[in-house]
C-alpha cells in the first residue's frame, strides 16, 4: 500500500491541524512498515492519526497514547 500519514491536532476537538515534521515523515510505501512518531508536549488538547490511501491494500494499525500533563 502506499498513501499518505499525518498526524493532526486540535484544541476543540472539531477543527484539526497537520503537524509539520522537520525532517518529513516518512510515507507508507510497500510492505511490513513500522515507525515511531514522538511526540513531546505538544500544547494541544486532541491529537488523530490519519492516513489517505493512494493505491495497492494492506492493513494499517495506528496506536496512540498521550498524558495530559496539566
Amino acid at each position: 500500500m502506499t498513501g499518505t500519514l499525518t498526524v493532526q491536532c486540535s484544541n476543540d476537538g472539531v477543527t484539526f491541524t497537520a503537524l509539520t515534521f522537520s525532517p518529513a515523515l516518512t510515507q507508507p510505501s510497500g510492505s511490513n512498515l513500522n515507525y515511531l512518531v514522538d511526540l513531546n508536549q505538544v500544547p494541544f488538547y486532541y491529537l488523530e492519526v490519519v492516513y489517505v490511501n493512494a493505491s495497492g491494500s494492506g492493513t494499517l494499525t495506528s496506536i496512540l497514547t498521550s498524558k495530559d500533563l496539566g
